[in-house]
């Protein structure tokens, strides 16, 4: 009976120590977040606020979550001391038209609540209504302003804030226009890639609205990039074999996608290759390659610099030539 009693009263013990210093305790704002109405094409951001309502630090981090339409998910702390708060982020993007509903899971280290679930819900709607749900460029010559157009249609008086392009592309914003149509807004303005320093073929355009329920729209917008002047093919390659005979054998193009070819010189690294112009116009230029006697044995590599006068000033274009003993 009586190691009864002390087995009563070194659990009744525990579980006022564990009350007492209960470590790190979750606490959020709501259980629940509700994005309301979104369009097919918007985007729409609610935050909630995590605290730390324990007696020692508490450790956060995004866990599993039931989300499709859900673009991002983000804390701004992972670490909370004892009172200190943070932001969970939830980004909601609806992917089909219609109630949709899931969840997100805050893990910590909370020993009455390891793992957080916050019930997430929102509508997908059909306004405002994007035209063109995409944007096709086309070829945008580096370099070169282009004109992108869009509206917004809505069933609500509808204002835009803001125009921005989220990744490659740059907007001129002295040539934004916003006008106002029946039901909506359309807009214009100036696009252009500033370099050709890696392959691009897209970008989003981001519209900030005064609509609460869609304050964010992304509009996709596709193009090839080209260089004002290309040379193809970019590399030339020539075998030994061919190089004996010592005639003109390969042959390449210069072709401009902005502007007239104004060819004012051609530069070679090396006397073992020589250039031959065969015909010319406004828009390309045909030309031929022969390595001269005085190549050696073994691989060389040589490049040509084309020389022209464009409209926006002094411009080059490089081409490399191979030759290869096999």
């Amino acid at each position: 009976m009586r190691i009864l009693s002390l087995l009563v009263l070194f659990s009744s013990f525990c579980a006022v120590s564990l009350d007492a210093y209960g470590g790190p305790k979750i606490m959020v704002e709501s259980e629940e977040v509700d994005f309301g109405t979104v369009c097919l094409h918007g985007i729409c951001e609610k935050s909630l606020i995590i605290q730390n309502v324990g007696d020692s630090p508490l450790s956060l981090k995004i866990g599993q979550y039931s989300c499709a339409s859900c673009s991002r998910t983000e804390l701004d702390d992972k670490i909370l001391s004892p009172g200190q708060s943070t932001k969970l982020h939830i980004e909601f993007r609806p992917s089909q038209l219609g109630a949709a509903s899931g969840f997100v899971t805050v893990e910590n280290n909370s020993p009455e609540q390891p793992k957080k679930a916050i019930k997430l819900k929102a509508t997908g709607v059909d306004y405002p209504v994007v035209k063109p749900h995409a944007i096709d460029l086309g070829l945008l010559v580096v370099g070169e302003w282009k004109e992108l157009g869009f509206s917004l249609l809505s069933k609500e008086p509808i204002d835009i804030l803001d125009v921005n392009a989220r990744k490659n592309l740059q907007l001129d914003e002295e040539s934004l226009q916003i006008q106002s149509v029946p039901e909506g807004k359309q807009v214009k303005v100036l696009a252009r890639l500033e370099d050709d320093r890696s392959a691009r073929e897209g970008d989003t355009i981001e519209v900030r609205t005064s609509l609460e329920t869609t304050p964010r729209l992304w509009i996709p917008v596709a193009f090839k990039s080209v260089k004002p002047v290309e040379c193809v093919p970019s590399s030339i390659y020539i075998m030994k074999e061919e190089s004996l005979a010592g005639n003109w054998v390969k042959k390449g193009s210069l072709i401009s996608h902005s502007g007239t070819l104004d060819l004012t010189e051609i530069t070679v690294s090396s006397p073992d290759v020589q250039v031959k112009v065969e015909s010319s116009s406004e828009k390309e230029i045909d030309f031929s390659v022969r390595p001269s006697s005085s190549f050696t044995d073994g691989f060389k590599e040589i490049t040509i610099t084309f020389s022209f006068n464009q409209g926006s000033g002094p411009l080059s274009v490089t081409c490399r030539v191979v030759v290869v003993d096999i």
